[in-house]
């Protein structure tokens, strides 16, 4: 990417180790709105959008498959929870690993506020 007052030079990779080239794609108006919202959540122009999912540095998951990611996570937090809950009552053992724990909990939390 050019520095701040200078200029892009044409035939000159950007971004990545090659040059940009134009692709003709034939899509509905849903569709180029769907690829817009998508690629403006996350900062993204509709042609990076692409570009990023084309080079497999964005993955693309099914509805399916992102509900169950979900649940998943759900489970796990549910899980841990229960378990620092379960520690916290036995007065009588150290609560070692209980910050890993809570850490790790807070990290399936993050994935899951993604994915929602």
């Amino acid at each position: 990417m050019p520095k701040k007052g200078q200029k892009k030079l044409r035939g000159q990779p950007e971004l990545y180790d090659e040059v940009k080239g134009q692709v003709n794609l034939s899509l509905t108006s849903t569709s180029v709105q769907g690829l817009d919202e998508q690629a403006a959540a996350i900062g993204l122009s509709r042609s990076e959008f692409v570009e990023q999912i084309g080079r497999r540095l964005l993955s693309v998951i099914s509805d399916a498959d992102k509900q169950v990611l979900c649940e998943a996570l759900q489970h796990l937090i549910e899980k841990a929870e229960a378990e620092l809950s379960d520690r916290s009552q036995e007065s009588l053992t150290t609560n070692s690993g209980a910050e890993t724990v809570q850490q790790q909990i807070e990290q399936w939390r993050q994935m899951l506020a993604k994915l929602l």
